[in-house]
């Protein structure tokens, strides 16, 4: 066993100086927002680096070792979104966790990045106009630590807040900030989990996050907000755009929000909490939530509890009207759960997905820790 002879002084000075790049003077955590200022005169060399003629080649890992443990896999990122193109099938972008926009135009062989000069790099979802496709909307934040950080539970990571939604006109070569923007020192309030451009109308424009859901009438230049209650999901009927159905859920290391399901006709001007007999409080954290393209009356969704394992799975074949409990982690399996389903545990509040088959109505695919 080798022996070090400096006596541990050399770690020490590197833990110290590790502090030191992540904490106050006070030895408190350094704000959000300060990072966000700190950030913001490094863009000019980015820009320059980017203007030059330097060429950028991937470093790698370009190979992952697998996992010894097959309830587990490795990887180098977590993709939040994918968009894709209005006509052509080749061309899709990608969000990352915390490494921004990625585009193919060959299916997937090859990516450039859009987002390098942004401030923050982390992406929640996208969205394309589908009548210009140049035009898209980012929101820049990582929704997936929603009540996870140093000031909420304690643990160490701050590194999700948001800006709010972005937009380019030029395909992703630049990137401004539209009306509906944030400062780091709102913290969570950042969020904003989704966003929609009306079918009928690129000026239109819906979003959803944790203080509520906006509209825009003017692409994204004013926003109106139209619900104060904070949304874990929202999706689009995907037969009739115009159609949405949101989800809303008790974040219990903030003690904030309400489990619901919701639906509007009008593109979110207007919503109905529908009747399905979750706890609105203290029991239900999450709800993920998929309308079948084969069958739009039917809408499936799964719910996580506070121990962010399952809670139940419901299922609607009216719309939305009427919802049955199919089963329930209590008397089933917690398909949440780590391993076989007998834990009483997950992520639920972290990775949860939900996915009818586009040509089958009866199967369903439900992402968690495992598919």
């Amino acid at each position: 066993m080798p022996v070090n002879s400096d006596k541990g002084s050399k770690w020490e000075q590197r833990f110290h100086h590790f502090g030191m790049m992540r904490t106050r003077a006070n030895g408190a955590p350094v704000r959000p927002a300060d990072l966000y200022d700190i950030a913001q005169p490094q863009t000019r060399f980015l820009s320059a680096a980017r203007a030059s003629d330097s060429a950028w080649l991937p470093e790698g890992p370009n190979i992952i070792t697998p996992s010894k443990d097959p309830a587990s896999s490795h990887g180098v990122c977590r993709i939040n979104c994918i968009a894709f193109h209005p006509t052509n099938p080749a061309i899709f972008w990608v969000g990352v966790a915390q490494g921004g926009v990625w585009k193919t135009q060959d299916s997937g062989r090859s990516w450039v990045s859009l987002t390098d000069e942004l401030p923050v790099l982390r992406i929640s979802d996208i969205a394309v106009d589908p009548r210009h496709p140049d035009t898209m909307y980012i929101s820049v934040c990582d929704y997936a630590y929603i009540g996870i950080s140093l000031f909420s539970d304690g643990r160490k990571r701050h590194t999700h807040y948001g800006l709010g939604v972005y937009k380019t006109t030029d395909g992703g070569q630049t990137w401004l900030p539209t009306g509906l923007s944030f400062q780091q020192n709102t913290l969570d309030e950042t969020l904003i989990r989704r966003i929609f451009v009306h079918p009928d109308s690129s000026q239109v424009l819906c979003a959803a996050g944790f203080q509520g859901i906006w509209k825009s009438r003017d692409g994204g230049a004013n926003w109106n907000k139209i619900s104060g209650d904070l949304i874990w999901d929202i999706v689009a009927n995907p037969l009739n755009g115009r159609t949405l159905v949101s989800t809303g859920g008790y974040v219990g290391a903030l003690k904030k929000g309400k489990a619901f399901i919701s639906r509007s006709y009008d593109f979110g001007e207007t919503w109905q909490v529908l009747s399905t007999q979750i706890p609105s409080t203290g029991v239900v954290q999450r709800i993920a939530i998929t309308i079948a393209r084969a069958d739009t009356n039917v809408i499936y969704a799964v719910s996580c509890d506070m121990n962010r394992g399952m809670y139940a799975f419901h299922s609607s074949n009216d719309g939305g009207n009427f919802w049955q409990m199919r089963t329930r982690a209590q008397i089933g399996k917690n398909i949440l759960d780590w391993g076989a389903g007998s834990g009483g545990s997950g992520q639920g509040t972290y990775d949860l997905c939900i996915l009818s088959d586009p040509t089958d109505v009866g199967k369903v695919y439900v992402g968690g820790i495992n598919l």
